[in-house]
């Protein structure tokens, strides 16, 4: 018993350990070699006036889109695009400037280069592809992600004409969610064809990866919650395009209803993480107010969007 508490008691520190020691053979490989100039003309939509950096991500990023026509392997977890001499793409995943922030890397996963030069030497990966598209997110099972880095992808997809018959690799952990397994029903989206994974290493010779727009953490010396509370209270917006993310859904049409007199407080399980720990205290105050308690992780996409109208 004493052990296991022990070895509970350090697994924060040796993941902390693991993802510094990733981080910094990375950072090794992309230190000892020069991506070429046709990596650079391979952004084939590209508006920031920033310059591209190919191992860190540029601050803030705008809309891009990448066609990279060369060999890469694609890990299976977020999706990082690596080049075959080990150089990782950190643009590929949106929001992997995390992977760097004193904070938020507590909670990013970085892939493992052993397990991709693993994959790599023992040719462990699944090369019948060829070409695909990856939409890597860090923290691809989150829903509010999904919305806010996920969905406007598919809008940058759509601008660039980009052939929706090509395999389009979504995480597993985003693609086993009901949330994402009903939004595929779609009209929209069921026109592309969404490929999970499995945990397996993908080998392709033309990727495409995008992102809409990246948020980051300007100030390093600051608190990073207080950092983004203070952008968001000057308008920084976290989802510029909601009418068309909502219209990739099918949900953008409001139909006939009533006012919206409705008074709801949206609440959320344990399971789910940022749950309030005074909720005891908070309740008869609601009941008191006239507030209808709702907890929305067994509703549909739908009935979510129905209910906030109301």
């Amino acid at each position: 018993m004493g052990v296991q508490k022990v070895r509970t008691e350090l697994e924060p520190f040796v993941d902390y350990l693991r993802a510094r020691l990733r981080l910094r053979v990375w950072n090794l490989l992309g230190v000892v070699q020069r991506p070429s100039k046709s990596f650079d003309l391979s952004f084939v939509l590209w508006t920031s006036p920033l310059e591209m950096s190919h191992v860190k991500s540029a601050s803030p990023l705008d809309p891009f889109l990448c066609q990279l026509e060369q060999t890469t392997i694609i890990e299976p977890r977020t999706l990082f695009v690596i080049t075959e001499r080990g150089l990782l793409i950190e643009t590929s995943v949106s929001n992997a400037y995390a992977a760097r922030d004193s904070f938020l890397k507590r909670f990013f996963y970085l892939p493992s280069p052993v397990e991709y030069f693993k994959a790599r030497i023992l040719r462990r990966c699944r090369t019948d592809l060829g070409e695909v598209v990856a939409l890597g997110t860090a923290w691809p099972f989150n829903y509010f992600h999904f919305y806010r880095d996920f969905l406007p992808k598919i809008l940058l997809l759509e601008g660039a004409n980009v052939d929706p018959s090509v395999p389009v690799i979504v995480p597993d952990e985003l693609f086993d969610q009901s949330f994402f397994q009903e939004a595929i029903r779609s009209e929209r989206l069921s026109r592309w064809r969404f490929v999970s994974p499995r945990g397996q290493f993908i080998k392709s010779e033309n990727v495409v990866f995008c992102s809409s727009k990246q948020f980051v953490v300007m100030d390093r010396s600051a608190s990073p919650e207080a950092e983004l509370m203070a952008r968001s209270s000057e308008g920084v917006t976290f989802l510029e395009k909601p009418a068309d993310v909502l219209a990739l859904l099918d949900l953008d049409e409001r139909g006939p209803s009533g006012a919206a007199t409705r008074r709801i407080f949206l609440t959320r399980g344990p399971n789910r993480g940022r749950t309030l720990s005074n909720f005891e205290e908070i309740e008869p105050l609601l009941r008191e107010r006239k507030f209808e308690t709702i907890d929305a992780e067994g509703m549909t996409l739908r009935e979510q969007a129905r209910l906030f109208r109301e």
